[in-house]
């Protein structure tokens, strides 16, 4: 069995766990090890789950589309969303690891904007300042901003999709 089929199966189990240990760099997925988070989801998740579902500029095979692992993009929405709430309740990592850190929550920002992961999506709508506040104190610099890189996944992801036209969503309130 392929170390990705491994992780596969923890997120079945521990959604939150997989995907922190993605996340972080932790999570055994060979042979895809080198790819980052996004690569290597986009290369075991089924096109169905992406936004965009043609093949991709690069991309060399197909997405792993068996019944086996259909589930997979769901079990990453209740860990991706998990995940969120927790570092959100999580007291700040030092100074020193701060900047890998903001780079770590960017990475998982950037996800909504290839996956659909409603209940990721329905966590960051919820309670927009509290998300604000959190993410303001992440600020690195211009390329490393995460507040910066919410408000550009909640005012794409509100005006592309619709996904959830009954909120009200102002991105220039973040």
């Amino acid at each position: 069995m392929s170390n990705w089929l491994k992780w596969a199966e923890e997120l079945r189990v521990t959604p939150e766990q997989a995907v922190n240990d993605l996340l972080r760099g932790a999570a055994d997925i060979y042979p895809f090890e080198r790819a980052s988070v996004c690569e290597f989801l986009l290369a075991i998740l089924s096109r169905n789950t992406r936004i965009v579902q043609g093949k991709l500029l690069g991309e060399q095979f197909d997405a792993v589309d068996t019944d086996d692992h259909l589930d997979l993009a769901d079990y990453l929405d209740d860990g991706l969303s998990a995940w969120f709430l927790t570092q959100r309740q999580k007291p700040l990592p030092p100074e020193k690891k701060l900047s890998a850190y903001s780079l770590q929550v960017m990475g998982a920002l950037e996800l909504l904007l290839y996956f659909n992961l409603p209940k990721t999506l329905a966590t960051l709508y919820e309670d927009q300042d509290k998300w604000s506040e959190w993410l303001t104190k992440l600020f690195i610099s211009h390329d490393r901003d995460p507040k910066f890189a919410y408000s550009r996944v909640v005012d794409w992801q509100g005006r592309t999709l619709n996904t959830c036209s009954h909120l009200s969503i102002n991105s220039t309130d973040l």
